[in-house]
């Protein structure tokens, strides 16, 4: 396989909000009782402007 791209390519990393909506599907489907703290905790951590 050829490295070069045959056009321009842009990568996007994830975004760090996503894994507070992850985390909550997750304990969605074991059912688990959803702490609110943790998902406060978890957006504190997340830089300004993200």
């Amino acid at each position: 396989m050829d490295p070069t791209a045959a056009c321009p390519v842009l990568a996007v990393p994830p975004s760090p909000l996503q894994a507070a909506p992850a985390a909550v599907h997750r304990r969605n489907i074991w059912r688990l009782r959803l702490d609110t703290e943790d998902i406060r905790r978890e957006f504190e951590t997340v830089p300004p402007g993200a």
